[in-house]
């Protein structure tokens, strides 16, 4: 369920991606880059200096033995697919982080805790990650199951929100929403209804892609 092509340009990623194991970004680095350590497979340990304001695009996809990473309190924005496919059971968003350009935990499939206890930019209801006043849906954990209704105060489902959501059925969008995101219900192969209003004005790329059992309203 990947249409991510690997990144160019990144001098360890071609020859040496598998033979990291241990990474340390030190004190004074101020950005993680996109796609940094893409499918650095047996990556198991990151240690992220206090130093690091962002956290860029796919920078840890794919590396299924991350199992623990700490996001310091220097961290501001996170990107779409951070840590897509990692295999962490919990993640703490730190009070720094102000904001999210899409689901950075899509296809984590041991994640069942993101905790938001320190940061007031960002609420988790029903295991669904959005922002404070619920303007935005960031994340859906993969065990969120059977019907959900997202709340009508919502106007942009982010990309890859609920990618690989399985488990989800139904899905009724209200007429608050405008704008769904790439990949945002992508691979969710339970899904058989989704009520798509009219006040939505733009779907992205793959926004639907293999939910094989899919029809629309």
């Amino acid at each position: 369920m990947r249409e991510y092509a690997s990144p160019v340009g990144i001098p360890w990623l071609k020859n040496h991606a598998k033979q990291i194991t241990f990474v340390v970004i030190c004190y004074g680095v101020l950005s993680i880059g996109r796609n940094a350590f893409f499918e650095c497979v047996n990556l198991k340990s990151v240690v992220i200096a206090n130093s690091v304001a962002s956290i860029g695009e796919n920078a840890f996809l794919g590396c299924g033995k991350l199992t623990s990473v700490a996001i310091p309190d220097s961290v501001e924005t996170v990107g779409a697919g951070a840590f897509f496919g990692c295999g962490i059971s919990s993640i703490k968003i730190p009070r720094s982080v102000i904001s999210f350009s899409g689901n950075p935990f899509a296809e984590c499939h041991n994640l069942t805790v993101i905790n938001t206890s320190e940061n007031s930019n960002f609420v988790l209801v029903d295991g669904v990650l959005m922002d404070k006043e619920k303007t935005q849906i960031i994340s859906c954990t993969l065990y969120k199951s059977k019907k959900y209704d997202i709340p009508n105060t919502v106007e942009k489902i982010l990309p890859n929100a609920f990618r690989g959501c399985n488990r989800l059925v139904s899905v009724t969008i209200p007429n608050s929403v405008t704008s769904i995101g790439w990949s945002a219900f992508l691979g969710c192969t339970a899904l058989t209804t989704a009520t798509v209003p009219a006040s939505v004005k733009s779907i992205g790329h793959h926004a639907f892609d293999k939910c094989s059992n899919l029809r629309t309203d």
